[in-house]
């Protein structure tokens, strides 16, 4: 049964410590019961060591870019920005994973979605909430991490250069890929465990990056039905590939404004759609 709302002047307290004021929640729009929600998602990831140990460990690769471009005569700004994006990239993914299960998938692992859903807060607000403060901890991480990388190249160059300039776009669709993977990762934590919805949202990660093949591979093959499958397929997977820029940037072209334009578009209503379902499925899911 889905639990019924009431009214107390009790906070809810997640086993992190953050609180939302239940006399707050009540007395809010709800837009203002999300932002609610999203700030107290943002306490808790910041107070998660896993949280800062990947964005550690993200430095140190951008660091160990660093180092080997020294030795490569004449590739040092290429390695760095090829290495710096992808440790964006691949670390921006592992937090969006870390993020959407260890906020949601926890509250219903743990139960305490009960008390939380006990309070005048409803259950896709908690759900949208969720995603707010998750992308607001990924842009700060994101921020962070690009910085970093911006930082090693004007130590390479002694010098801001247009490298500079045309590194931000595209860190800036890797976090948009980011974004999208946490979608994915609250999508599956609605109605599987944390574990495999890990694993769920790995492999589709993985596969998201392989769907241009799909449509390549249906205007190959000779069966019908192999074909349509292939296209389907291309057409529901989401597509990772068309957020990665890395090695056209670590060549120095820039990115179109207009390419940047699509790929939000596309970002905004792929991932519209997988909170949309997201909410759906949680808004009829039994507690138990």
């Amino acid at each position: 049964m889905r639990p019924t709302a009431r009214a107390t002047d009790e906070p809810t307290i997640s086993p992190e410590g953050a609180s939302v004021s239940s006399r707050a929640i009540a007395s809010s729009h709800s837009w203002q019961r999300i932002l609610a929600v999203a700030r107290a998602c943002w306490v808790e990831a910041r107070r998660d060591r896993f949280h800062d140990s990947l964005l550690l460990f993200a430095l140190m690769v951008i660091a160990a870019a660093l180092l080997l471009g020294q030795i490569s005569v004449g590739q040092e700004r290429k390695i760095l920005i090829d290495v710096g994006l992808s440790a964006i990239r691949i670390f921006g993914a592992l937090l969006a994973i870390f993020l959407g299960l260890a906020l949601t998938g926890r509250d219903i692992e743990q139960r305490t979605v009960y008390m939380l859903l006990s309070k005048p807060l409803g259950r896709g607000e908690l759900l949208l909430g969720r995603f707010v403060g998750g992308a607001v901890t990924l842009g700060a991480s994101v921020t962070f991490m690009t910085a970093a990388v911006l930082l090693a190249l004007t130590f390479l160059t002694r010098s801001v250069t247009s490298l500079h300039a045309i590194i931000v776009p595209a860190a800036f669709l890797l976090y948009l890929q980011a974004l999208l993977v946490l979608a994915l990762a609250l999508l599956f934590a609605t109605f599987s465990t944390p574990v495999l919805s890990a694993i769920l949202t790995f492999v589709l990660f993985l596969i998201g990056h392989l769907t241009s093949d799909f449509a390549h591979l249906a205007e190959t093959v000779d069966s019908p039905g192999v074909a349509l499958l292939c296209r389907m397929l291309y057409y529901t997977l989401p597509n990772f590939q068309n957020f990665n820029f890395i090695t056209a940037v670590a060549h120095g072209q820039e990115l179109a404004l207009s390419l940047v334009g699509k790929v939000s578009l596309y970002a905004i209503l792929y991932g519209g759609i997988l909170l949309l379902v997201a909410v759906m499925i949680f808004e009829r899911r039994e507690f138990r």
